[in-house]
């Protein structure tokens, strides 16, 4: 399946191996399709904006597998095709998404709750959530992996 480069530095068979998935994924194929008329080079440049941060980070490709990054968006807050044709690293909820981007840009934790519109209840929740799904400890661990890998 040969496709146009869209980028520099990046391997012609990566962007075969994300044409591939994105023609895969029925539900993110629709979306992107009537967003872009079809236009298979502009869905795919979302795509990969949307689940691969735009391949801007190193750590997206290992051993020759693609691994999905944070979204590379401006519109997360808002967006009807967020877990459809973005993916968080984890199936992090859009919450738990915007929560670690908010710590990792050095907001408190009552202050990265008001930014997501969450009471202390609900926050503590996500919170959990996010360590359980991480595998981390504590909240020092988890603004630290926020700031390193995520953001």
């Amino acid at each position: 399946m040969a496709e146009t480069r869209l980028a520099k530095n990046i391997p012609q068979e990566t962007y075969d191996y994300i044409s591939k998935e994105l023609f895969n994924d029925t539900k993110a194929y629709i979306i992107l399709s009537s967003t872009h008329n079809n236009n298979h080079t502009l869905m795919l440049k979302e795509f990969i904006k949307c689940r691969y941060n735009n391949l801007n980070n190193k750590d997206t490709i290992y051993n020759n597998s693609i691994k999905t990054q944070s979204p590379d968006c401006n519109n997360i807050n808002n967006c009807p095709n967020f877990g459809i044709v973005c993916r968080t690293p984890f199936n992090l909820s859009r919450k738990e998404y915007l929560l670690l981007k908010h710590l990792s840009q050095g907001h408190d934790i009552n202050k990265s709750a008001s930014l997501i519109k969450c009471n202390n209840k609900n926050i503590t929740h996500h919170l959990q959530s996010v360590q359980k799904k991480l595998s981390l400890t504590g909240i020092d661990d988890l603004i630290q992996y926020a700031k390193c890998r995520i953001f």
